[in-house]
């Protein structure tokens, strides 16, 4: 068996699409998430970068003494990979691990806290009073910034919106499952490759070697990431693969990607994958919403197909919106009903409105 030896020549040469990729951790989305990063991303896309460079961007990590070592290579023969040299010591459950919470801006990074014990509202308040307000004041922030966090149920607890409240700070709104939309991520994963280098020995040591790393970070590294945040914003969001997840129920927009109609038959398409197959299976798309009533203003084709961030994200939102899962009731269904329940018959479910929106106006 010659199969698994090594052959002569260059290797074959292969398309992006032939070469394995390593599939990307997402958090599970509900349909009312998607519709929130949807709008959260149609709402700011076109927030200049100085608007960014105001926000004070907040997260807590888990850092584990032992996280990163699964990731290490080395370079070795094939009869040494159990030389000591060659591996890993590894101990059950990551050795432990600490929960730390920081915040950075365009200007740098902020403070870094320790939290010890479990996290309720009123320590999650205690924390922003003592590593927030001085991060702010140490980092220039000045008036008309913006705090932002997650929507953990500690960060929106009565109190908690009471104390920013009482603070004159100003929240960020933020989508529900989205930390991918945060930057702060970034430096995260930073900060942990960085301590897997290091190798501390105990939790003591990890905490003593966090705070060091997290206070070499560079201002042009978080001014960096800020000012490519709206790239990275539409790599998150505007990507076919992405809006493939979008789970409306009954949503006929799902033809616009090449899915069914609302009758669950196979709408008309084109299967070739040229740039005109694709026009016209986007045209047939449009003149099906057409048909439906949605009024759109100034969409073409070409732009949905060349994917213009802009018109496509509102059009899949305007979509959503007009095509929204409502209880439709037939008059004739209605009348019966009321007919055979009487007077003391328990009351017919009404028709759930409709929204409605402005029509999409051109970039």
């Amino acid at each position: 068996m010659t199969v698994n030896q090594p052959r002569s020549g260059a290797p074959c040469k292969i398309s992006p699409r032939g070469a394995s990729m390593i599939m990307r951790k997402v958090p599970l989305l509900k349909p009312a998430h998607v519709q929130a990063r949807l709008k959260f991303a149609n709402d700011h896309l076109d927030d200049p970068e100085e608007e960014w460079e105001k926000v004070m961007w907040s997260d807590e990590t888990k850092i584990e003494l032992f996280g990163l070592n699964s990731t290490r290579r080395v370079w070795r023969k094939k009869k040494d990979e159990y030389n000591p040299k060659n591996t890993i010591s590894t101990v059950k459950h990551g050795g432990g691990n600490i929960i730390l919470w920081g915040c950075f801006s365009a200007k740098g990074t902020g403070r870094l806290h320790r939290i010890e014990g479990r996290m309720d509202g009123a320590m999650y308040r205690e924390i922003l009073a003592n590593n927030l307000l001085p991060s702010v004041r140490a980092l220039k922030m000045g008036h008309g910034w913006v705090f932002q966090h997650d929507n953990d149920l500690k960060h929106t607890a009565r109190a908690t919106k009471e104390w920013l409240r009482k603070k004159h700070l100003k929240v960020l709104e933020w989508p529900s499952q989205s930390p991918d939309l945060n930057p702060i991520e970034h430096l995260c994963r930073e900060l942990k490759v960085c301590i897997a280098q290091r190798q501390p020995r105990n939790l003591k040591d990890l905490e003593k070697v966090c705070m060091e790393e997290w206070a070499k970070i560079p201002a042009a590294v978080c001014a960096n990431l800020v000012k490519t945040y709206r790239k990275c914003m539409i790599s998150q969001l505007k990507g076919v693969s992405s809006l493939r997840r979008v789970c409306v129920s009954r949503a006929p927009p799902l033809i616009l990607l090449g899915g069914e109609e609302e009758d669950g038959a196979q709408g008309p398409r084109e299967k070739g994958r040229m740039r005109f197959h694709r026009l016209q299976n986007v045209q047939i798309a449009l003149d099906f919403l057409k048909q439906r009533q949605v009024k759109l203003v100034n969409i073409r084709n070409d732009d949905i197909t060349d994917g213009n961030p802009k018109l496509t994200l509102g059009l899949i939102w305007t979509i959503i919106l007009h095509f929204q899962d409502v209880l439709w009731v037939e008059q004739s269904d209605y009348d019966d009903d009321i007919t055979s329940q009487g007077d003391t018959g328990k009351p017919v479910a009404m028709e759930t409105p409709r929204m409605t929106t402005q029509p999409l106006q051109s970039a």
